[in-house]
């Protein structure tokens, strides 16, 4: 295959056009690091692309039509780019100091803060736990993170951001491989005509009483879909040169932090 490899993410802008990042350095017959974009009929690069290291593992795009790349690198456009960057359409961007490790899942919630997931232990300067808040200026830890590698992130309709990976502990709570963290109620923004101001649901943004810490609201993770609370040790896939990360790990207790079991 020489210059073409393997593809590993796609994501398609509003006006049809096609994304695709991954490990090559050529797609239809021309140079792209890492990433192109298809128009419908042709292939072309994204500025000097994304480069050091290995590839882009992941990509999404915001309400306002940025590209987010996420993976293993150390530079887009030429620039220093620590495994996260933005594409505006003429330009990459550095979001601050970005990942320590590797980003394997991207999300973004009804405000365009970025939501990033992966194998890393700061986000720019403040420590977090494999998942990450970027709100378009600065990094955030999400609570207390959780203990092995995030994989795979979605964002509900309700502000609810499930998190998926090979990780045993959410929080400061047992919570095997998914979990679910309930984004800050002060960064809710219904529309006039989803509320009813004389009775707005508590489902709507706040979790039920018996589930809510009433003193850290912003760190509450629920346990989701857990076939079992034993102890396990898991390799997990990775791309190409990656070391399987044992997801046995420990991780210590999140002060304030309320978490309750779904099922």
């Amino acid at each position: 295959m020489g210059d073409y490899r393997n593809v590993y993410a796609l994501a398609a802008d509003m006006f049809g056009h096609i994304y695709a990042g991954g490990g090559f350095t050529k797609i239809g017959g021309i140079s792209a690091n890492y990433i192109a974009k298809w128009d419908g009929s042709s292939w072309s690069a994204l500025g000097g692309g994304i480069s050091g290291k290995y590839y882009v593992t992941v990509l999404a795009i915001d309400s306002n039509g940025m590209l987010y790349a996420g993976g293993d690198f150390t530079q887009a456009g030429g620039q220093p780019a620590n495994n996260i960057a933005r594409w505006n359409g003429n330009a990459w961007y550095a979001l601050g100091e970005g990942l320590s490790g590797s980003v394997y899942a991207i999300a973004l919630d009804a405000n365009n803060n970025l939501i990033v997931g992966g194998n890393f232990t700061k986000a720019g300067d403040v420590a977090v736990n494999n998942i990450a808040k970027w709100n378009g200026s600065s990094w955030s830890a999400l609570g207390g993170g959780v203990s092995g590698q995030v994989l795979a992130l979605a964002v509900d309709g309700k502000q609810n951001l499930y998190v998926g990976g090979a990780f045993l502990q959410a929080g400061d709570k047992t919570s095997p491989y998914l979990a679910k963290y309930l984004i800050p109620d002060e960064e809710v923004f219904l529309p006039d005509d989803e509320v009813n101001d004389d009775d707005m649901s508590d489902e709507e943004v706040f979790l039920p009483d018996d589930e809510v810490n009433d003193d850290d609201m912003s760190d509450d993770i629920d346990i989701v879909f857990s076939d079992s609370t034993d102890t396990a040790t898991t390799d997990t896939f990775q791309p190409d040169e990656q070391t399987p990360v044992d997801a046995d790990t420990t991780m210590p207790n999140s002060d304030g932090c309320g978490c309750s079991i779904l099922f």
